[in-house]
């Protein structure tokens, strides 16, 4: 999950109301664009699949990086357990997440250089390059995660200008949760102490819960 749980920039098996779109115009921003291959419903993904999607999101975060090395990257994915990645729901919940995040940006007046939606089977996720304090943008991040009644869908790595992931003990900020009880992701995750099915009916109740 957050940067401790997970390689960053990276898809983790166990993770990755409305249809609202990101109101791009409102924002100051260079570059915005958009990877989008058709909505899938609940479509099944090989392990193979996961390791390559992870494998390409990585390489690609590099990429961005190598080209912009003065501003704070920022990845966000989706907590989905499972091998069923995409669907319908699950892209609207990364869009409100998108358009949740961009307004704290604009609430900051952070700049965005760069912006790019990727709709992948394997997981859909979305990019940006901005220019403010990797700390200060991580703080803001956690604090969505934590406010937002579907904050704990939402994993938002975000890394410094030399590549460093930001983490939350870095901050000295108490970890992720658990989807189900107030023990840490990470622990709840080595233990297996939820089955797949606990999960998932979590996240449904989550999603149900703000009309998704």
């Amino acid at each position: 999950m957050h940067g401790e749980p997970h390689a960053i920039c990276s898809a983790s098996l166990t993770r990755t109301i409305f249809d609202l779109k990101p109101q791009h115009s409102a924002l100051n921003r260079d570059k915005i664009t958009e990877t989008s291959k058709k909505p899938t419903h609940m479509t099944k993904t090989s392990l193979t699949d996961l390791l390559n999607a992870r494998e390409h999101r990585s390489n690609l975060c590099q990429q961005w990086q190598q080209q912009s090395k003065q501003n704070t990257l920022i990845v966000l994915t989706l907590v989905i357990p499972g091998p069923e990645k995409d669907s319908t729901r699950y892209r609207q919940l990364l869009r409100l997440a998108i358009e949740n995040l961009e307004s704290q940006f604009a609430d900051q007046k952070w700049h965005i250089t760069r912006s790019e939606s990727f709709w992948e089977m394997t997981g859909s996720y979305h990019l940006w390059l901005i220019d403010a304090s990797a700390k200060a943008v991580k703080k803001q991040c956690i604090q969505l995660e934590q406010s937002h009644p579907l904050g704990r869908l939402w994993d938002i790595d975000v890394l410094d200008q030399q590549g460093r992931p930001i983490s939350r003990k870095g901050l000295s900020l108490p970890v992720r949760q658990c989807l189900i009880c107030d023990q840490s992701a990470r622990q709840c995750a080595r233990g297996r102490s939820h089955t797949l099915n606990d999960l998932l009916e979590r996240i449904d109740e989550l999603l149900t819960s703000v009309n998704i």
